[in-house]
């Protein structure tokens, strides 16, 4: 199994939206049996999907999703406040999760993250395959995008990395500035898809369920073309073990 990374040093930059759009397209349009890993303390992709966070999410079994188009083909394991007090080493247990362990059947993997949580992300990034890095097309988004980038340096050998814009509104100036920059900054790993601003994704958070499984929008038919180029991508790593240099994770934070 190949697992998915969506994390970001940044709040608002639909990384939960992004990472259920892209489990459930999987799902649904591809016929992928999906693993979900809700990383946040506060449980926010938990609740989107109807169900409650809970106390020990160690020892909770992982629920099946009975969602239409992709019922059986989606589990999730719920995130829970106690997350957010662990240690790195119980948080890494979460994402190794023992009876999970050799598990066959399933096909990728997607963790969610939650924002600024540097733990989450280095505890995630040890089970990781790939990661997927939000960026919201704002002048804040910009300045998320270098803290992460900086953060990845002390990823040990680097994790496979791609960016995807979102909220994308063409016209805006800080959408070049942002483009510019990867492609100056960071060549290759900035998706050739980005997720445009829609009403459609706000009213699929009111209807919990992933904007990909709703009616067509502009931002599903975004969504279904990233996770189309994704899966050659994620078919293709090679999996590494990850160290980690946890200095440098502190320093980033600075």
């Amino acid at each position: 199994m190949k697992t998915v990374m969506v994390a970001s040093t940044k709040g608002g930059t639909a990384k939960t939206t992004t990472a259920l759009a892209l489990a459930a397209a999987w799902a649904a349009a591809h016929e992928r049996r999906i693993a979900v890993w809700d990383g946040d303390p506060q449980g926010t992709l938990t609740r989107q999907l109807r169900h409650a966070v809970i106390r020990d999410p160690w020892a909770a079994a992982p629920v099946a999703l009975e969602i239409p188009r992709i019922a059986g083909r989606v589990e999730l394991f719920r995130g829970g406040r106690a997350l957010g007090l662990a240690a790195l080493p119980e948080i890494e247990r979460f994402f190794r999760r023992p009876d999970w362990a050799g598990r066959g059947g399933t096909d990728l993997g997607v963790i969610d993250t939650p924002p600024g949580g540097l733990l989450h992300i280095v505890a995630a990034a040890g089970t990781a395959d790939l990661l997927l890095v939000p960026v919201d097309t704002t002048p804040l988004g910009l300045e998320g995008l270098i803290e992460t980038m900086d953060l990845l340096r002390a990823i040990d050998p680097p994790l496979p990395t791609r960016v995807l814009l979102t909220r994308v509104v063409a016209r805006r100036g800080i959408t070049r500035e942002i483009t510019e920059y990867l492609d100056r900054r960071h060549p290759g790993i900035r998706l050739p898809v980005g997720i445009p601003e829609d009403a459609r994704v706000p009213e699929s958070h009111k209807e919990r369920r992933p904007v990909t499984l709703g009616v067509q929008s502009r931002a599903a038919d975004a969504y279904h073309e990233v996770a189309r180029h994704l899966l050659p991508v994620i078919a293709g790593l090679r999996r590494m073990p990850h160290g980690v240099d946890t200095a440098a994770v502190a320093g980033s934070g600075r």
